[in-house]
């Protein structure tokens, strides 16, 4: 298994957290329907699109960046981990405006329970994007210590 112990312990670790973060979302969802769907209905359905595209798109990006590391391309690596990096900037300033534009309409997260959710588990997912990003422009700017943990997982 590629990559050091401990690293893999921390990603069980946070597929762990949102599981059960997905878990309490449906268990809760299943407990009162209706409240879900009409919370829900209060949400732009073309955010959630445009925020879908960007992060697949980045994961796009960053899947081939991988695969070029792999072939000791390291510029068109660098390239595409650029495109990955600048799609999930997109994504951050796109959650950024939806936040703000939910909290000033009153949508917080003691609105109700969708809600409550709703910003617990997309707020943990900004984090990691945050953090992805943080990685992505190590590794561009030549970080030695990010690179060896980075390449040891992509190896």
């Amino acid at each position: 298994m590629p990559g050091d112990l401990a690293m893999w312990f921390f990603i069980l670790a946070e597929l762990s957290v949102f599981g059960l973060l997905i878990i309490a979302f449906a268990v809760t969802e299943s407990l009162d329907p209706a409240a879900f769907h009409r919370s829900r209905a209060l949400l732009d359905t073309s955010t959630g699109l445009t925020l879908t595209l960007a992060l697949l798109t980045s994961g796009f990006f960053a899947a081939l960046a991988v695969a070029e590391v792999r072939l000791a391309r390291s510029r068109r690596a660098a390239l595409l981990l650029l495109a990955a990096v600048l799609s999930a900037s997109l994504y951050v300033v796109i959650k950024l405006r939806e936040y703000t534009h939910l909290a000033g309409v009153g949508l917080d997260i003691e609105y109700d329970v969708f809600f409550t959710l709703y910003w617990i588990l997309t707020g943990f997912h900004f984090l990691h994007v945050l953090l992805g990003l943080d990685a992505g422009r190590a590794f561009l700017e030549g970080d030695a210590q990010h690179d060896r943990i980075t390449l040891q997982l992509i190896r």
